[in-house]
């Protein structure tokens, strides 16, 4: 990576609305996106920026929000993660936190809180 380069979110919804919609708003908010319709296509990628979080619907088919965790754990890649849900139950959160997610959104979400949340988080 070289110095200066811009720091990315990386988004992973299966709904294109969501996905889109959220790369819109940290578009405005000045964030930089790249966009994923699973977790398969994310896991496309050799590696991950320094300077990067990601936001993951924690329902998807296939592989789950939580599952993904699983696998960039036996990658060792150790980025700040955000969990998006509409279905959210306290097993779930609760199994979030313990892999390491930054924070829980419940859809819909505050989008200010959001978007402050992925800039506190983003490393430096």
């Amino acid at each position: 990576m070289t110095h200066g380069e811009e720091p990315i979110v990386y988004v992973v919804d299966d709904e294109p609305a969501i996905r889109q919609a959220i790369a819109l708003l940290l578009h405005v908010n000045g964030i930089q996106t790249q966009v994923f319709a699973s977790p398969g296509e994310f896991l496309e990628m050799p590696s991950l920026p320094r300077r990067c979080c990601l936001v993951l619907d924690a329902r998807m088919p296939g592989m789950s929000g939580l599952e993904l965790l699983d696998r960039l754990a036996e990658r060792k890649w150790a980025v700040p993660v955000f969990l998006i849900t509409g279905h959210g139950d306290e097993n779930m959160l609760e199994a979030a936190h313990r892999k390491g997610v930054v924070k829980c959104f419940n859809k819909p979400f505050d989008n200010d809180d959001f978007v402050a949340s992925i800039r506190n988080a983003m490393p430096s």
